[in-house]
């Protein structure tokens, strides 16, 4: 593999991955939504969140707190592991550094830093073209779950108006 072959394999990994991931986003905020607009808006909090674990946080507290979402909570909760767990390996992804994006070796190894209270820390994760297709794979999974989930929080919010 040349290196020309060796970096568009790897743009290709890191930008399909992207592209699943804002489906995991969009249906997030589409359930947003929903929630905010029959009910959360009064009782949760009079903004739709915008960052990611801002999100997550009025989803669950909107299946917790408005009576129509109670029985999909038990859901709800393993929706938000799921993409909890997921977003911590894209975010170290896409905001990392990769440190050799055009060798050929075929596994990406992406640094970041991590302040701790002892000071900075390198953050090395090896991402083999396995892991991507590993998290792409389960985030299209998680797609399927959120999809399905939507269309339940729709049937409910149907039938409280009917």
């Amino acid at each position: 593999m040349t290196d020309e072959e060796a970096l568009r394999m790897r743009l290709a990994l890191v930008g399909a991955l992207i592209i699943v991931w804002t489906h995991v986003e969009s249906l997030i905020d589409q359930m947003n939504e929903l929630i905010f607009t029959n009910g959360g808006k009064s009782s949760i909090q009079k903004k739709i969140p915008q960052n990611f674990s801002e999100k997550l946080k009025f989803f669950k507290e909107g299946h917790r707190t408005l009576p129509w979402l109670n029985s999909l909570t038990a859901q709800a909760d393993m929706l938000i592991s799921l993409a909890s767990d997921h977003s911590a390996e894209r975010h170290h992804l896409v905001h990392g550094i990769a440190r050799n994006i055009t060798s050929r070796d075929i596994d990406l190894v992406i640094v970041r830093n991590q302040y701790t209270a002892e000071g900075i820390k390198k953050n090395e994760v090896l991402f083999s073209p396995d892991k991507f297709t590993n998290l792409s794979t389960n985030l299209i999974q998680l797609i399927g779950a959120m999809d399905q989930h939507l269309d339940l929080m729709q049937e409910l919010l149907n039938k409280k108006f009917t």
